[in-house]
């Protein structure tokens, strides 16, 4: 119950913000001067994915490995344990953005390290840490306040109904 809808639900918010995004740029593009495209936004997007495939393969893969970890721990927190479902669920997404964030920056840090030894490998995980920290808790605390609401009244939601066929 909690891998699934964890997964839908992160699934949901990134499927949303490809959708957001090119809506905003093309709304602030009608405003403003015009320069750029949504076009541009998509092709930057996906020419960075095409250089760095085995970076966002290992990201994705992290990302699917933490919620397979953390899925059946929600339900557990919030319907057996009564824990409020809205801040259980803010700490589970926030635990997914610093596992997100520390394998990208080891990652980066390996990718250096075959090119540049073993300064490469302390530059790029120091380059995350002063550039990329506070970037991804701003984006990842946003993401989570946002959608917590959603997936932990969702699994309140299925933990009543299933206790409700049980009985």
């Amino acid at each position: 119950m909690g891998r699934r809808t964890l997964f839908f639900g992160i699934s949901i918010s990134v499927f949303t913000f490809f959708i957001l995004i090119p809506v905003t740029i093309g709304s602030i593009l009608q405003i403003g001067d015009g320069s750029g495209s949504i076009g541009t936004f998509y092709q930057n997007i996906f020419n960075e994915f095409k250089s760095n495939y085995y970076f966002v393969f290992i990201q994705i893969l992290v990302v699917f490995i933490g919620i397979w970890y953390v899925g059946p721990k929600l339900p557990q927190q919030i319907l057996e344990k009564k824990r409020n479902y809205f801040w259980t669920t803010v700490i589970i997404i926030m635990f997914l953005w610093i596992l997100l964030f520390i394998s990208s920056s080891i990652t980066a840090g390996i990718q250096n390290s075959i090119k540049y030894g073993l300064k490469g490998f302390e530059s790029a995980v120091t380059n995350w840490f002063i550039f990329g920290f506070f970037s991804f808790m701003i984006m990842g605390l946003f993401h989570s306040l946002v959608i917590s609401f959603f997936i932990g009244k969702k699994i309140k939601e299925k933990g009543k109904h299933f206790n409700e066929s049980k009985n």
